[in-house]
């Protein structure tokens, strides 16, 4: 059955090139992809036994891409169809495969990292941050608990408004264009987020340098070169229309 979509949530997308949906997640599935998320990240920057709190947050980043390949409860939830049929739905395109997903995830050490570790200050769009073309949208999925305060739009005082507010309740999940604006300065240097980024593109991709993405080399282990077009095996369609 397909997901049904109200009118209300495509006008909102198509005016302001961001929705929030609430419930996308249950909270056994948020307390899950947490803990999974959590174990990965302790296995991929090495901890030796040191908690999440105490590794620096460009760390953190750089170890949490593309999770879904290595955990099956997060391939769960990054692969899952219904999502990617919203994502379908709103931008009327279809085929959609998946591109990556990303962890955003501080702890109250990121104010001691904020004044000299930023190495992704800038706030860019989607599409200048990710080594693929055809990024069609990304789905920010709230993890964070509901006892930590939310964030609305504008993100803070001073902050761009064009910037991609933060969903307002765990399991809740922002869709966004490509051309809107993560403020990734803004994620080092707040505490107690926690955040899941999916990103799905058309189905002609390709694999470019992009000098905005860290993870640019990133699918060269899953021998590409630049120029290369996405395979189904290493990128699958997540969503056919």
């Amino acid at each position: 059955m397909r997901f049904a979509i109200a009118r209300e949530h495509m006008d909102f997308f198509y005016k302001n090139y961001f929705v929030e949906f609430d419930n996308l997640l249950s909270p056994e599935e948020v307390e899950t992809l947490r803990k999974e998320i959590d174990n990965e990240l302790l296995q991929r920057c090495h901890s030796y036994g040191e908690p999440l709190d105490k590794i620096s947050p460009s760390s953190i980043y750089m170890g949490g891409h593309d999770l879904w390949r290595t955990n099956n409860q997060i391939k769960k939830i990054v692969l899952r169809p219904k999502l990617a049929e919203i994502a379908g739905a709103l931008t009327k395109v279809r085929p959609l495969r998946i591109g990556y997903d990303q962890v955003f995830r501080t702890s109250e050490i990121v104010r001691f990292f904020s004044n000299h570790e930023k190495p992704l200050s800038l706030n860019i769009p989607l599409s200048q941050m990710s080594s693929l073309t055809g990024v069609v949208c990304g789905l920010m999925l709230r993890l964070s608990p509901a006892e930590v305060q939310g964030v609305s739009s504008p993100l803070s005082k001073g902050v761009d408004s064009s910037l991609i507010p933060w969903p307002s309740l765990p399991g809740n999940g922002i869709f966004f264009a490509p051309h809107i604006s993560l403020s990734l300065s803004y994620f080092f240097e707040n505490p107690n987020l926690y955040g899941l980024l999916i990103v799905y593109l058309e189905d002609n991709t390709i694999y470019v340098l992009e000098k905005n993405d860290p993870h640019t080399h990133a699918l060269k282990k899953l021998d590409y070169g630049f120029g290369d077009r996405l395979r189904n095996s290493t990128h699958p369609i997540v969503y056919h229309g």
